[in-house]
């Protein structure tokens, strides 16, 4: 009976979910105000140093205004090569852009919520966007999650659609893409449908900087900061919204 139940759950949340993109599919973009808000790009990394560089070069290529965003990694008590690779990119595209926090064994290395906290005390952006360190977002990406979220004083956050970067790599792989494409169109997009309802993953997604602060910052106890956080937002009245054609790819095990 579990098993049955199970589903028709998710029967009932694939066709929400495909009703829902049936009714937006071919809706324009969300448009960008003339000045757009400052927006400050979080990126907690802990020995990242495979694919860093290739992640920070693909959110310095944001068609956002270049001076309206500025890039915050958080080298998170790392012992490879991270902390070289990095400061060599804010060397070559300035420090006003990129900037690297580097922490040690006795202010970081406590996992990822208290890597974004120490990331957000940097932060001078009213709008923070967090990416993990092995995503390459598409070009327009942060631009469309912003324009969306400013198009509603309801939502609190916005959250893009994530993709498998390496999704021919091996047979796990292509098992990851297919469960990650199916639980944003059913779980996202179909309770969305049905009872104006996401959850905040942990990529991905812009967040206004009042609404965090309100909740005293993601929470280092917390097991899935993501998910926690997205109780407290609604907790507060606030609404969370699914905008799959803000697109990253990312690296998957």
């Amino acid at each position: 009976m579990s098993i049955w139940v199970t589903l028709v759950v998710n029967l009932i949340l694939t066709i929400a979910g495909y009703t829902w993109y049936l009714r937006h599919a071919n809706k324009p973009d969300p448009k960008l105000p003339k000045t757009p808000p400052f927006v400050s790009i979080l990126v907690p990394a802990h020995n990242e140093g495979i694919v860093i560089v290739k992640t920070v070069l693909a959110l310095l290529s944001f068609d956002y205004p270049h001076d309206r965003y500025e890039i915050i990694v958080i080298n998170d008590n790392s012992s490879d090569n991270s902390a070289e690779l990095l400061k060599n990119l804010q060397d070559e595209f300035g420090a006003s852009r990129l900037q690297v926090i580097n922490t040690d064994n006795i202010t970081g290395g406590k996992g990822k919520s208290n890597a974004l906290n120490i990331g957000l005390k940097r932060a001078k952006g009213s709008i923070i966007s967090i990416y993990d360190a092995d995503n390459t977002p598409e070009h327009g990406a942060l631009r469309i999650l912003v324009a969306e979220l400013l198009g509603d004083d309801r939502l609190a956050a916005v959250i893009g659609k994530f993709r498998t970067r390496n999704k021919n790599a091996s047979l796990l792989t292509r098992f990851i893409n297919i469960e990650t494409l199916s639980f944003q169109w059913m779980a996202q997009a179909g309770r969305q449908q049905l009872f104006h309802l996401c959850t905040i993953p942990g990529t991905n997604y812009v967040i206004r900087r009042s609404v965090i602060e309100k909740v005293g910052g993601w929470d280092e106890k917390a097991l899935a900061e993501d998910t926690e956080i997205s109780f407290r937002v609604y907790q507060m009245g606030y609404r969370i919204k699914f905008q799959p054609r803000a697109v990253t790819w990312e690296q998957e095990p």
